[in-house]
Parts: structure tokens; C-alpha cells; sequence
């Protein structure tokens, strides 16, 4: 069942925003970029070719624009301020959201193939951790809920 404070409590990452929460998310998008980079520089190196390798360097390849296509439009509502939030929340919550997707998908299989190219065993380890972590911070995330919602926190301490 949908209340009101639990729809309020799910968009607490679009009503609250502040140039703290983009400087965080343009620092993520250029570590991103950084991992894809290095993923890249890293196998040039060895001019190493495999399929696990080719498939590597590919997935960076990718991956390194979208990061710092997403830094340097974060950078955009850094600049403008707090004037420029609503559009985030009407209209780049989706484009963001969409590429922050496809970026981590292609970081996360470039590394994967990497690690598959050195050690094929080792990457169902990382894609467990990957998918551990994640259901780590879904539960994290979702006691917070909880506990707002039964502590009935007020709105002065949001």
C-alpha cells in the first residue's frame, strides 16, 4: 500500500536536490570514466587479443564518452544552480538515469571480461559481489524506509 509519506520517502533523491548531490554524481561519472580508461590503457600495454580482451576494450570504449558526456552535463546544473533542479527532476531524471545505466553496464562488463581473460574462475566472484552489494544497499536502503516511516521522522528532519 502506497501512503503519502511512503510515495514522499521514494523521492527523496528528486525533491532534495543540492549542488552536494551533483558534485557527487559528476565525481562518480569521472571515476567511471577513469576505471574505463585505465580498463584501456591497461590491455594496450600488454597488446594482448582475445576474445574476453577484445570484448574489454570494446565495453570501455563505450563506456568512457557516456561518463564524461554525464560529467560535463551534471557540470551544467553545478554551474546554474539550484534554478536549474527542476529540470532535473522533470526531464533529466529519465536521460540520466538511462545513461547511468548503460555506462555501468559497459564499465561492469569490461571488467568482467578482463578479469575473465585472467582468470575465467575469478568473474562469477565479481558478478557475485557485484549482485551481493547491490541487494546490500536495496536492504540498507529499504531499512531507512522503515524506519522513517514507523519513527514518523517530521519534515524538519528531512
Amino acid at each position: 500500500m502506497n501512503t503519502p509519506q511512503k510515495r514522499d520517502l521514494s523521492q527523496l533523491s528528486l525533491r532534495y536536490l543540492s549542488e552536494s548531490k551533483f558534485l557527487m554524481l559528476r565525481n562518480l561519472c569521472l571515476g567511471g570514466s577513469a576505471t574505463c580508461l585505465l580498463v584501456i590503457l591497461t590491455i594496450a600495454q600488454g597488446q594482448l587479443h582475445s576474445g574476453p580482451i577484445d570484448l574489454s576494450v570494446g565495453t570501455a570504449a563505450v563506456g568512457t564518452p557516456i561518463w564524461f558526456c554525464l560529467a560535463g552535463a551534471l557540470e551544467s546544473y553545478i554551474l546554474i544552480g539550484p534554478r536549474s533542479y527542476t529540470h532535473y527532476r522533470n526531464k533529466g531524471f529519465l536521460f540520466f538515469g538511462l545513461m547511468f545505466l548503460i555506462a555501468g553496464l559497459a564499465s561492469l562488463v569490461s571488467i568482467g571480461s578482463l578479469i575473465f581473460h585472467l582468470n575465467p574462475d575469478c568473474v562469477w566472484l565479481f558478478f557475485s559481489s557485484v549482485a551481493l552489494s547491490g541487494i546490500a544497499v536495496a536492504a540498507f536502503s529499504h531499512g531507512i524506509e522503515k524506519y522513517v516511516t514507523e519513527h514518523s521522522l517530521s519534515s524538519k528532519d528531512d
